[in-house]
């Protein structure tokens, strides 16, 4: 069943895939790396790209999670590794969810305490779990539009306070800190691995494929392009601006006496942003229940994110602790869980289709559900 058109998944990436990165990444790569951020910016979305290019062949190919997972790992391996995958997600979610905490609390509503901000996220994040994949695509269709409008308009907010040749020389920074920059941005990227869990649900045709990769390309233009503007408006300052798109905007030439009118931009992005940092949930809970309980999705709903409240509630206190940790050694299990392991589970179907040894279309599904 096609539940995911080739266009909506342009626009998922378009509208979703930008919006978990331009939290705190900017200020922490300007940080780490100055103005070679986009170098290491563009090396992850190069990892991004390549699975992306092995999952489009597969979905060219008719795959489906559920067998390309049984092929690969085995029954009891495969629901192991669905149980590893939901922990991961569970991580990557800690990561944005308190990301978006520290936001609200530190440049938007200091005095409101945590849980009345993050409380209606969990209920987004709780609601979109129960739904199918066809909900992402309706999503994807209405916020691909709010976010093309916003950054646009952040583009015309900030272009005439720009400064591009706080970007030269180009590879300032030695290869290494190139590299430790990327290696540190891992968990934020890995996208195509959203389509890897939903091998099955869409079915792309002739040029359809060339159209969803045009999308992830766009994305990360708009990423890419993004945090280059962003340092070369605060330069030297530019690892002190956490709140990216916010403080952006608030230097801008329309923000006048009759007020900050890029606070509706600010407000847009963050209607976008709750739902991208909801979609981690949102494969948890389906990898969840296809270890068990395929029918309760509103159990494993309420456990991922009562969970996820719980550590965010009492580790709110330590959470730039936790972030620091998570960033410095999470992409060693950003590099196992977004790459190498969907990699070699393409590798070996691709290597039993082309010795004529495909796997049984009458064999039930108990993965991907």
């Amino acid at each position: 069943m096609n539940e995911f058109s080739s266009s909506q998944i342009f626009r998922f990436f378009v509208a979703f895939s930008p919006m978990a990165k331009l939290i705190f990444l900017p200020a922490l790569l300007a940080e780490n790396v100055k103005n070679d951020l986009w170098i290491s910016l563009s090396l992850c979305f190069l990892l991004d790209g390549i699975l992306l290019l092995f999952v489009l062949v597969l979905a060219r190919r008719g795959a489906d999670i559920s067998t390309l997972l049984l092929g690969a790992f085995g029954r009891v391996g495969s629901k192991i590794l669905c149980a590893l995958y939901a922990l991961f997600f569970f991580v990557k979610s800690f990561l944005f969810f308190g990301e978006e905490g520290r936001f609200v609390t530190v440049e938007l509503y200091e005095t409101v305490p945590l849980f009345i901000f993050l409380l209606p996220l969990f209920f987004v994040g709780f609601y979109l779990s129960q739904k199918r994949a066809r909900t992402l695509g309706r999503l994807a269709d209405i916020f691909f539009f709010i976010c093309l409008f916003s950054f646009g308009a952040l583009l015309l907010f900030a272009l005439p306070s720009a400064n591009f040749k706080a970007l030269l020389p180009v590879a300032f920074r030695n290869g290494t800190a190139i590299f430790g920059g990327a290696f540190t941005s891992l968990l934020y990227f890995g996208d195509p691995l959203f389509l890897f869990f939903l091998l099955g649900k869409f079915h792309p045709k002739g040029q359809e494929n060339t159209k969803i990769f045009g999308g992830f390309l766009l994305s990360a233009t708009l990423t890419v392009g993004f945090c280059m503007l962003f340092y070369s408006v605060f330069t030297v300052l530019a690892r002190f601006e956490t709140a990216s798109y916010y403080n952006l905007g608030k230097y801008g030439a329309f923000s006048t006496s009759s007020g900050r009118i890029d606070l509706v931009i600010t407000y847009l992005l963050r209607s976008v942003t709750a739902v991208a940092i909801s979609l981690p949930g949102f494969f948890a809970v389906r990898n969840l229940r296809a270890i068990c309980w395929e029918k309760s999705a509103w159990i494993w709903g309420l456990t991922f994110f009562g969970a996820l409240a719980i550590c965010l509630f009492f580790g709110y206190p330590y959470l730039a602790a936790f972030s620091e940790v998570l960033r410095r050694y999470g992409g060693y299990a950003a590099i196992l869980f977004q790459y190498l392991i969907p990699l070699f589970a393409c590798a070996v179907f691709l290597i039993k289709t082309h010795e004529k040894h495909p796997e049984k279309r009458g064999e039930k599904q108990v993965l991907g559900v």
